[in-house]
């Protein structure tokens, strides 16, 4: 059993080495270290070949140790991850918070296919998406989470807004539910519609999209919910 593991281990490597191409290779971890644990046998086959492979940390592994305090517990995983670079021969090695610090919009960048992901709070009134959109494009745009609508009878919705119906004239949408999730075109725009949990949606105009919760006092709320926008 083991020569024929070694033997399709052999055969396996050459595979690598089929694109006449230089390729570029990203290998994103949560935290220092776990590039290297994980992903350190098959990166050293890539960049033995001359491919470029980049390590990317989306935290700087600050947290977790016992004793040493986060600062230094940081800077020493610094340290670490820059000799690994040395030892795998990597293109880069980024950590979060000791280069470029990696936000939502750098995600999206590599992977567009994703779609922006964006946090809304309970509290929030209007948030700005940063996403102008145009006339008759059309958004898929999906969420998740739970708010507290309702502070004194402490209840709590979804994105679809409390059910049964409730009453409030005074919500944006009154014909929907109390802490629903609902969107708009342009800050001071008043065509307010309804998001929901999942929604595809064809832009009746031109501008920016703007995220809202349904409420007539929001400031008394809790929670977020999660939207991802495609």
């Amino acid at each position: 059993m083991r020569l024929v593991i070694i033997i399709i281990a052999f055969l396996s490597i050459p595979v690598l080495g089929v694109s006449q191409n230089k390729l570029k290779v990203m290998v994103i971890f949560a935290h220092p270290d776990e590039g290297e644990i994980y992903a350190g046998g098959i990166t050293t086959l890539y960049t033995q070949r001359g491919h470029e492979v980049k390590f990317i940390s989306l935290t700087n592994g600050d947290a977790g140790h016992y004793a040493i305090q986060a600062k230094e517990l940081a800077e020493r995983r610094y340290r670490e991850a820059m000799h690994a670079k040395e030892i795998l021969s990597l293109s880069e090695y980024e950590i979060a918070e000791y280069g470029r610090q990696i936000s939502n919009e750098d995600v999206f960048e590599l992977f567009p296919m994703l779609g922006r992901v964006y946090m809304v709070s309970g509290k929030s009134d209007w948030l700005d998406t940063g996403i102008d959109v145009m006339e008759g494009q059309k958004l898929v745009i999906e969420s998740t989470g739970q708010i507290l609508w309702n502070l004194k009878d402490r209840k709590y919705c979804d994105p679809d807004g409390a059910a049964p119906y409730t009453r409030g004239v005074n919500r944006p949408m009154p014909g929907a539910g109390s802490g629903a999730l609902i969107g708009k075109i342009g800050l001071d725009s008043g065509g307010f519609f309804l998001i929901g949990t999942n929604s595809e949606i064809d832009a009746f105009k031109s501008g920016r999209l703007y995220l809202g919760i349904n409420d007539d006092n929001t400031q008394d709320n809790e929670g977020f919910y999660r939207i991802r926008i495609q």
